[in-house]
C-alpha cells in the first residue's frame, strides 16, 4: 500500500490467491482491505483465497483475512459462491471483529 493518513504508518498487506483462484481477483481484495486499513490503524493484514469443496457451491472461495492492530490479532473465515463474494464476506467480518476488538 502507497498511501497513509497523515501521522500513521503504512500498514503492511499481504494479499494471495491459491490455485485455483482466479488471480483477478487480488486486485478486487486489496481495493476492499485498503478501505479497511484506512478506517483502522492496522499494523498488518494478511488476506488468502483458495478453493474449498462445499456441495453446494461448486466453485466455492475460502478467504481467510488476519489483521494485527495495537499487538491484538483479529482473524475472520469466509466462504462464498466465487472470490468476490467471500472476499466481501470476510471484509465484514473483519470490520465486525476490528469494531469489537477496539484497543
Amino acid at each position: 500500500m502507497t498511501t497513509s493518513l497523515p501521522g500513521r504508518p503504512v500498514p503492511t498487506v499481504h494479499v494471495e490467491a491459491a490455485s485455483g483462484v482466479d488471480p483477478a481477483f487480488l486486485d478486487y481484495a486489496l481495493e476492499r482491505t485498503r478501505a479497511l486499513c484506512a478506517r483502522y490503524p492496522i499494523d498488518s493484514l494478511d488476506v488468502r483465497m483458495s478453493r474449498t469443496r462445499h456441495p453446494a457451491m461448486p466453485a466455492a472461495v475460502r478467504t481467510d483475512v488476519t489483521a494485527v492492530w495495537a499487538g491484538r490479532t483479529v482473524r475472520t473465515r469466509a466462504v462464498g459462491r466465487c472470490a468476490r463474494d467471500a472476499v466481501e464476506a470476510a471484509v465484514d467480518g473483519l470490520d465486525h471483529g476490528l469494531r469489537t476488538a477496539r484497543p
